[in-house]
């Protein structure tokens, strides 16, 4: 039952196939062929049309070229005729000329011929061939209009002369008489429309007279114009082909029609012919289709029985040929397909082992990089050589794990980190020739899974391990110099993961670029410690060429008037100053900036000890622990120095238990500096800014330079001197 449905099955579907197939043929034969026969009616219909326009252009020719003779006679001057006799005689020597005038510019009628006394003077000016030819030298072709001494439609033809606009009217049917002949011997369908759309030539003459107008005149010119040629329209219920031209200068539109019905005729009859062709040829390809299925039915079952077998995974099928040759080769196709899948399955099953044992490697690669990625994270330095030593201890299962740097001059590797037995062991120091890593370092990436003590005997150090097993990769810098090895090395035979050397490479370039960034770092602060070094040497030696100049200032004194020895003991202090503040530096941890407290009490015991009042004073500080640059400590000193020097010659001199107070006190967005005396104070309105002494003169210009405002205050006895810092100039 099966057997005779896929037989049955398979006989429509070869039909249907064979009458499809005719079918699409029989279609496309149809479209050809009709195509081919409208494009050679089209091609004949445009042939005709043109013909018919040149035709109509060769006859316009002959009443301009006379317009033109006439032209010149009447504007030379050697000629001496009358108008009116030129015009008579050219309208009776030419059968296209019905009438011909000479308007003068104004519009006004000065000759006419054939002569009539009625139409001389009269106003012409508003008509339309007038309007158009009067504003141009070129010739005017006028559309269709009945004329008055015609007494029947006229086409105007103008022209501009010296004399006034030449008029000559032509009646259209002596344009278009052998066109008319052609409408009247071919009965054909032809027309004529002048520029307005009235009919000037039909097949139907009462169209004519009675001035009809083309309905379709204006969607054809508009067609026309934008490129087409062709149109089809319903004239008295039959569909027609047109064709159009058109004359140019006059505005005319020629149309040759052609009948729908008579163009399709022809077609129809291939329709048909093609139609019962194609139903003779699916009846014979039927029958032929169900003789051959039944000779092929069999191997068909055969085919599609061992198809399921193959569908189900059963690739060991093979089929016999048959004595249909024609299918032969399917079944040789077929055996060949299944012999290809016996064996693609089996390649596909070595590549799923192959797959799945890279996928275990993967995962454990994965697994043991995020485990470096996690131990290392957040260590640098001699922490990540240390806790890195003893992560690649466990992930190989190995008993020592050894990062060493290569002295190349001395044959000597240090290990930069090494962990033995779980503990880390420092100042190992080993010969690098006849070791493995040599040999690493030589051939690259180097891998010993057993007997590594006898592979290389002249190792002491293995001997002493009791090494079995070793496993080592360089470290190269960016220049590709090995700089060291890393090297795992086993009591026990070990065998390497398939991910090892990957690991151990990634590894190693992690390790010498922090070994390089290590090394920079080391050079780094030696360098900076040189420097420090250098700075502290410069201060102190400033310093000292500082104390020379006040031994030198001293012994001047010793040889000077007083005035001179006053000036010269101002001098000595306020270089003391600066002295000091390099004395400061070159015993200071920083460099960059100097604590105010220690430096302003040590300067505040010169200047006392120095003052020689012959007086005790009582000296009071209150100073913060504020850090200045030092130009601006250098500024502050100068400033506590000139100001308690002030107070010391002129505030004591009369008062017996003299007081000095300075504080420095940090105010958060400021500082402020208070130096206060029990002394005589100031004479009354006193200003820093108009003294004339030095000392002053410098503090008020040292204030401006910290951004300070000073301030003096006196209440009771002495004076109080205030000046106030912003922090952002400190």
């Amino acid at each position: 039952m099966n057997k005779r449905k896929t037989i049955k099955g398979l006989l429509i579907q070869y039909m249907l196939i064979g009458m499809v197939s005719i079918f699409a043929v029989a279609v496309t034969s149809m479209s050809i062929i009709s195509s081919h026969m409208q494009d050679e009616m089209g091609d004949k219909g445009k042939k005709i049309v043109e013909v018919l326009s040149n035709s109509i252009n060769t006859s316009l020719e002959h009443p301009l070229d006379d317009l033109y003779s006439l032209k010149e006679l009447i504007e030379d001057e050697n000629i001496i005729a009358d108008i009116g006799d030129l015009l008579s005689n050219i309208v009776n020597n030419r059968d296209h000329f019905a009438a011909i005038q000479l308007v003068y510019f104004n519009g006004e009628v000065t000759e006419v011929s054939p002569y009539r006394e009625e139409f001389l003077g009269i106003d012409v000016s508003r008509q339309e061939y007038f309007i158009n030819s009067i504003k141009s030298n070129e010739p005017y072709w006028s559309s269709t209009l009945l004329s008055a001494q015609l007494d029947r439609p006229f086409v105007s033809l103008s022209l501009k002369t010296q004399k006034g606009l030449l008029v000559a009217f032509l009646l259209p049917e002596t344009i278009l008489d052998h066109v008319q002949k052609l409408v009247n011997l071919s009965k054909s369908y032809i027309t004529v429309s002048d520029r307005t759309g009235v009919f000037i030539v039909h097949p139907y003459e009462e169209k004519v007279s009675e001035r009809v107008n083309d309905p379709y005149f204006n969607k054809l010119k508009s067609d026309y114009y934008k490129g087409s040629k062709e149109s089809i329209e319903n004239i008295d219920g039959d569909q027609m082909l047109v064709y159009v031209e058109f004359i140019e200068s006059l505005g005319w539109m020629i149309k040759f029609h052609q009948s729908l019905e008579i163009v399709l005729k022809p077609i129809y009859r291939i329709l048909l012919v093609l139609g019962l062709l194609a139903i003779t040829t699916t009846i014979i390809f039927a029958l032929f289709a169900s003789g051959q299925l039944v000779k092929v039915s069999t191997s068909l079952e055969n085919i599609i029985q061992n198809t399921v077998k193959v569908a189900d995974g059963d690739y060991d099928v093979h089929l016999q040929e048959t004595s249909f040759v024609d299918l032969n080769s399917v079944i040789n196709s077929f055996n060949v397909m299944a012999s290809s899948l016996s064996e693609r399955e089996r390649e596909l099953v070595q590549l799923n082992k192959r797959i799945q044992t890279n996928l275990d490697r993967l995962t454990h690669a994965d697994h043991t990089f995020k485990t470096l990625l996690e131990s290392t994270t957040g260590r640098y330095g001699q922490e990540f050589m240390d806790n890195l030593t003893r992560e690649i201890a466990g992930w190989f299962g190995v008993d020592a794990v050894i990062v060493s740097k290569f002295d190349y001059e001395t044959g000597v590797a240090t290990a930069v980190a090494m962990n033995m037995d779980g503990k880390k062991v420092e100042g190992y120091q080993y010969p690098i020739k006849g070791s493995p890593c040599e040999r690493v370092a030589e051939d690259g990436f180097g891998f010993f899974g057993k007997d590594v003590i006898n592979l290389f005997p002249e190792d002491e150090d293995l001997q002493k391990f009791h090494a079995e097993a070793y496993l080592g990769v360089p470290m190269k810098n960016a220049g590709g110099e090995v700089k060291g090895i890393i090297c795992a090395i086993s009591k026990d035979p070990m065998t390497l993961p398939e991910w090892g050397q990957d690991f151990m490479t990634i590894t190693a370039s992690k390790v010498i670029a922090e070994m390089e960034r290590m090394d920079a770092e080391r050079k780094i602060i030696e360098s900076l410690k040189e420097k420090e070094i250098m700075l502290k040497e410069i201060h102190h030696r400033v310093k000292n060429n500082m104390q020379i100049v006040i031994g030198l200032l001293s012994l001047q004194k010793q040889v000077s008037e007083p005035i001179v020895v006053h000036q010269l003991n101002e001098s000595i202090n306020r270089i003391y100053v600066m002295a000091l503040v390099h004395e400061q530096l070159y015993k200071s941890n920083d460099l960059a900036k100097i604590e105010v407290s220690d430096y302003v009490k040590s300067l505040l015991g010169h200047i006392i000890h120095t003052s020689n009042i012959g007086k005790h004073i009582e000296l009071n500080t209150d100073i913060d622990c504020v850090s200045f640059s030092i130009e601006d400590i250098i500024h502050i000193g100068l400033i506590v120095n000139e100001l308690v020097t002030n107070s010391i010659k002129h505030a004591f001199a009369t008062t017996e238990n003299p007081r000095l107070s300075v504080s420095i006190k940090d105010m958060v967005d400021s500082v402020e500096l208070i130096v206060a005396d029990n002394g005589v104070g100031f004479p009354s309105g006193f200003n820093f800014s108009s003294s004339e002494t030095l000392g002053l003169h410098l503090v008020d210009s040292l204030s401006g330079s910290l951004n300070g405002k000073m301030s003096i205050s006196e209440k009771g006895t002495g004076a109080t001197i205030r000046l106030n810092m912003a922090r952002k100039s400190i």
